[in-house]
């Protein structure tokens, strides 16, 4: 039945429906590059049933034809579609068949036969009737396989012709046949040998058959030690990952309790912190009052001092006013009787005067011994004598009294301004005082306000610094953010490779081996190396083609001794590039070539790749003079020249896969191996975006630290750079408002400090007036004082006058010594007498004085004085009280300000210690909240890394083929392999599941470990669940108590294990030797028969 011809529609490159055929026993489809030759090759592929990665894509819904003006993120909803029509000949009305398979826009695949829906498995069946077996894919040779298939040996290119052909299927049968053939041949020829023969063959298949049940034992015993070793080390690896996932239970628990403590808490601290500001507010508020109460009232003191100054005065001059008035009211009113009583008083001395002369006159009667005496009649001329001189000197005597008045008033006046001295001087030393505690209370303020303008600068300074830093750490913030969502938008896009097979898996774990066990061993040629762009990773890998997987040692012996390691675990096959004995391309060759890259197009594939340069020789070995070019046409140009003439014999390949041998060959297109074999170098890059976003996710939390500042916060803010700049422009708020008050207050000390200062200058200048006035008033006294000795000695000369012609005649020239001589009594008489007349001489004058005085007229001034002062003195005390109620009030308002400021600042105060004590509390809550995450995540590491032990250990039993004992029905068996995650099932039963299933499934498999619902993580705890460890012994189920224990358990294993598999290794059993014995018994009783 050949095909007739392909109903293609929206599929790949061929827009809208296409009808390709009709086709006959020979088509061949030419075209130039681009053409559409390998999609029609695909869409042949699509409807016999191959999977979509043998198509040169990673999802089906890629096969979808795609506009020029779509673009490749954009949805479709078109499906694409490939019939094949199959008839039973060529001839027009023959049977035919209709393959159809569609892919949706969802990206699925659905099958028809003759227009009829079906499953993938009647789909596959319906193609093997007409001899198209999709497994054994003998329907058509695939690109690339053309040369795979000229180097393989004859005996593979019989087993893939059996395959093909379907007769591998006979394959057992054959073998059955064939030795029941042999063995009938056998039984013939060993009919006609003699039984000695017999018997002899007979001991040695009993040999044979001995050293095959020991085999068998060994193959028990070491199935038996490996159960019992992953027995062991699954049980106490599931026990810790309980005992870890109660831990982290109760962790999860604690955390959730911190994470509310720490809620409560800072939400506590904000109610604080309002709290606190509230309070601030108010103090501040309240101590602007205090300011402007304390300003008004010294502003009130100035006329305070005033009044108070002038009530005193007015007091003083009414009480002296009243006390005058008073006394001329008395006198006015005793002046008849003063009259009386003075004439009376006159009588009276007259009369003593008189009596004192008798009683003289009587002393001296009686003789006072003196040689020289006066006589009476000349005591009495002496009297009369002194009475002249007396009454000469009189003028002079009233010219003294005149002159002693003038002293004793300006005595008085010079006390009265010491007096006047003494009250300025005291009001100037309050003024100095004043203005030097003024002067104080300045320059403290400028301190204060100077230090306030420091700390506000400082501050200010800081905020500005902290705000820098908000700004540019959120720049940086938001740029590590956005490079973190590209990072891991690549970490999306990343194809999963990592999925391997159990040979790759088994491979790259005898590699590790080998490592440990030979120092030469460099590792896989792919992992050594890399493109040094991502472009050339298709070219490199066509380069270097098979040698990308081969194993790069240090010499030949190594590479033997690492293939006889390989052999003896039964890993499989490997290549080995030793470079000690690796022939690389000639140096002369290599710069001939590379003098080409001067045209931009081509380079040495050598050149294009990174390595060390110990490994240098296998990468040189492995691509050769391969030439890397931009495209196909300057491949062409470099193989066989402009003129199609052939002008190098080079290997060349482009960036896109194709290859041009030395031979000329050309293969073109792409497979899904080559692309994944190109993707193999994106597995680094792919560990480098995760160390990156490691580190971005670092320097982010980085981002929220608070820079180090010179003003006090608070412990929480130094942690947090958002908390930190609040408390800055709050301190900036705080010390502006004090910068103002402080400021407010030096004006008014310094306006208060002026009027201070100008009333100690007048004071100082009133001072100097006084002083000046008093100097002057001494030297008045000084003068008057002078004037009454003038006056003195003016009376005594006026009385020496009189004296001098009495001294003269009675020849008694010192009268002095003769009033000595007479003695006290003349003393007396004469004092008394002086005492009487000078009394008489002032009452007679008092008389003449009292006769003359007026007492209506200075009454009557008095009084009226004495009125005006009282008004005044009644409008200065209630001008005082007023003043004094004023100030009263106003200290009131202060006191009451002040208390309340001192009670405002104590609650400030308690607020703050209240707001510190809730961000202390709000520390150990996030403090103790981040020990509990960090010491959750610890578990969490720990568990994952558990379930990844767990995962690899289960995994390699069942790649290892371990029996492990169920507590399934059954007793002993493999745990359940058939719990698989819903997408390896999808996988294994529609091969056209989308490409970005497998995407997601990819993910999951890098990060299931760490989620404890992830079915994965299930699977695995399941599988463990079911493994019955009865069979282990109680030392084996013991906890192990250190890493030192696990080892040593371990060690022992291993040895034994080592041990059993050298003596199954030193063994070459027939296992088929007990058949063999038996048949060959049953031989020699036969011939014993016959």
């Amino acid at each position: 039945m050949p095909v007739k011809h392909l109903e293609i529609e929206n599929f790949k490159s061929y827009s809208g429906s296409q009808t390709i055929g009709p086709f006959k026993d020979f088509t061949c489809v030419v075209g130039p590059n681009g053409s559409g030759k390998s999609n029609l090759m695909d869409a042949l592929s699509f409807v016999l049933g191959v999977n979509q990665k043998d198509l040169r894509s990673q999802k089906l819904q890629e096969l979808i034809f795609r506009p020029p003006s779509q673009k490749p993120s954009d949805p479709t909803k078109l499906s694409a579609s490939v019939t094949l029509v199959y008839g039973e000949s060529f001839e027009e009305g023959a049977k035919e068949t209709r393959f159809t398979r569609t892919v949706t826009p969802k990206g699925t695949s659905e099958y028809k036969v003759n227009k009829k829906k079906v499953s993938k498995e009647s789909y596959e069946n319906s193609l093997s009737d007409i001899n198209v077996l999709v497994k054994a894919r003998n329907f058509l040779v695939f690109q690339g396989d053309v040369e795979g298939i000229a180097r393989k040996t004859p005996g593979q290119l019989v087993e893939m012709l059996e395959n093909i052909s379907g007769s591998g299927d006979y394959k057992a049968e054959y073998e059955k046949l064939k030795k029941e053939k042999e063995d009938a041949e056998a039984a013939t020829i060993f009919a006609f040998n003699k039984q000695k023969g017999y018997r002899s063959e007979r001991k040695q298949y009993k040999e044979q058959k001995d050293e095959a049940e020991r085999f068998d034992s060994k193959l028990s015993e070491r199935s038996t030690l490996q159960t019992e070793f992953y027995l062991w080390q699954i049980f106490h690896i599931d026990n810790e990952i309980g005992e870890r996932e109660e831990a982290t239970g109760e962790l999860n628990v604690e955390l959730k309790k911190a994470e509310a403590t720490e809620k409560e808490a800072e939400k506590k601290l904000k109610e604080a912190k309002k709290v606190s500001t509230a309070a601030r507010r108010n103090q501040t508020a309240v101590e602007k009052n205090r300011v402007t109460l304390a300003g008004a009232l010294d502003k009130m003191q100035p006329n305070t001092i005033k009044t108070q100054e002038e009530v005193k005065a007015l007091n003083a001059q009414v009480a002296k006013d009243e006390e005058s008035l008073k006394t001329l009211k008395a006198d006015a009113g005793a002046h008849d009787e003063v009259l009386a009583e003075l004439t009376t008083d006159i009588d009276g001395l007259t009369s003593a005067e008189k009596k004192l002369e008798k009683e003289y006159e009587a002393i001296k009667t009686q003789g006072i011994g003196l040689t020289e005496t006066l006589t009476p009649e000349q005591e009495a001329e002496y009297e009369k004598i002194r009475e002249e001189a007396g009454v000469k000197s009189a003028p002079a005597r009233i010219v003294l009294a005149k002159e002693v008045r003038a002293l004793e008033t300006a005595r008085a006046k010079a006390a009265g301004l010491e007096g006047d001295l003494k009250e300025v001087k005291g009001r100037e030393e309050d003024a100095t005082k004043s203005v030097s505690e003024l002067k104080e209370r300045s320059s403290n303020l400028t301190s204060t306000l100077s230090t306030i303008e420091g700390e506000l600068k400082k501050a200010e300074g800081d905020l500005k610094k902290v705000e820098g830093h908000v700004k540019k750490s959120g720049e940086a913030r938001e740029s590590i953010e956005k490079e973190i969502v590209e990072v891991e938008g690549k970490l999306r896009e990343a194809r999963d490779d990592k999925r391997r097979s159990k040979e790759e898996e088994k491979l790259n774990a005898a590699i590790e081996a080998l490592k440990r066990h030979y120092p030469g061993v460099q590792g896989k040629l792919v992992d050594l190396c890399k493109p040094t762009q991502r472009r050339f990773n298709m070219a490199v890998t066509v380069a270097a083609g098979s040698n990308m997987d081969a194993i790069v040692v240090d010499t030949k012996s190594t590479g033997f001794e690492c293939i006889q390691y390989l052999r003896e675990q039964r890993v499989g096959t490997a290549t080995f590039l030793p470079l000690d004995s690796l022939k690389v391309p000639a140096p002369y060759t290599s710069e001939r070539l590379r003098a080409l890259e001067a045209d931009g197009r081509y380079r040495l594939a050598a050149d294009v790749i990174q390595c060390e340069e110990s490994v240098k020789k296998a990468v040189l070995y492995a691509v050769g003079n391969t030439v890397v070019c931009d495209d196909l046409d300057a491949a062409r140009e470099l193989c066989f020249g402009k003129d199609g003439k052939a002008d190098n014999r080079v290997k060349a390949v482009t960036i896109s896969g194709g290859v041009i041998s030395k031979a000329g060959t050309m293969t073109g297109g792409l497979t899904n191996e080559s692309s994944k074999a190109a993707g193999r170098w994106d597995e680094k890059e792919i560990t480098a975006l995760k160390q990156r976003k490691e580190k971005l996710e670092a320097d982010r939390a980085k981002t929220s630290k608070a820079p180090k500042t010179s003003t006090g916060v608070s412990t929480a803010a130094q942690n947090n750079v958002a908390q930190l700049a609040d408390e800055l422009r709050a301190t900036v708020g705080n010390l502006k408002n004090r910068e103002q008050y402080t400021k407010s207050d030096r004006t008014f000390i310094e306006t208060k400090l002026k009027e201070q200062e100008a009333l100690l200058k007048a004071s100082t200048q009133q001072a100097k007036k006084v002083q000046k006035d008093l100097n002057d008033a001494e030297r008045v006294v000084t003068g008057c004082f002078t004037e009454v000795e003038k006056a003195r000695t003016v009376v005594k000369e006026a009385e020496d006058v009189v004296l001098q012609p009495f001294r003269e005649k009675t020849g008694l020239n010192d009268l002095r010594a003769y009033d000595v001589a007479v003695g006290r009594a003349r003393e007396e008489f004469v004092e008394k007498k002086a005492q009487l007349r000078q009394h008489r001489a002032k009452l007679e004058a008092q008389l003449t004085y009292e006769d003359g005085r007026d007492f209506v007229g200075p009454v009557a001034n008095i009084e009226a004085r004495l009125k005006a002062s009282k008004d005044k003195l009644s409008a200065a005390t209630k001008k005082e009280s007023t003043v004094t109620d004023k100030i009263a009030a106003a200290k009131a308002e202060l006191a009451q300000s002040e208390l309340e400021l001192a009670e405002v600042s104590k609650t400030e105060n308690s607020n703050e210690k209240v707001v510190k004590d809730a961000q202390k509390v709000f520390a150990d809550a996030q403090s103790e909240r981040m020990q509990i995450s960090k010491s959750m995540n610890s578990e969490d590491g720990e568990l994952e890394r558990l379930r990844g032990e767990l995962h690899e250990i289960l995994q390699k039993a069942r790649v290892e083929e371990v029996t492990l004992p169920t507590k399934k029905k059954g007793g002993r068996g493999d745990v359940d392999e058939n719990d698989e995650d819903d997408t390896t099932q999808s996988s294994s039963q529609n091969d056209s599941q989308s490409q970005g299933t497998s995407q997601n499934s990819a993910v999951t498999d890098s990060t299931h470990f760490s989620q404890s619902d992830d079915r994965k993580v299930k699977k695995d705890k399941r599988a463990a669940a079911s493994i019955d460890f009865g069979s282990l012994k109680a030392e084996l189920k013991a906890r192990l108590n250190s890493d030192r224990d696990e080892k040593k358990i371990r060690s022992v294993f291993e040895q034994k294990l080592a041990k059993i598999h050298a003596d199954i290794e030193a063994m070459a059993p027939n296992m088929k030797a007990n058949d063999a014995y038996e048949a060959t018994g049953e031989r020699l009783k036969e011939s014993g028969k016959r």
